[in-house]
């Protein structure tokens, strides 16, 4: 119904960032390029950011 639409997803689909960050977010733990360092839970993130907007 949407040839435009399902072209740019598989062209999305196909770029290694994105099927790199969808094996992250299916748990999976893919091998990368080493840029990757690791992973912080957004909760962290928001607590670590607003403690130094306060200061």
């Amino acid at each position: 119904a949407y040839p435009k639409l399902a072209g740019l997803r598989l062209r999305i689909e196909s770029d290694p960032a994105v099927r790199y960050a969808l094996a992250v977010e299916d748990g999976e733990q893919p091998a990368g390029s080493g840029a990757c360092l690791g992973h912080v839970p957004l909760t962290e993130v928001i607590d670590r950011f607003a403690a130094a907007a306060k200061s």
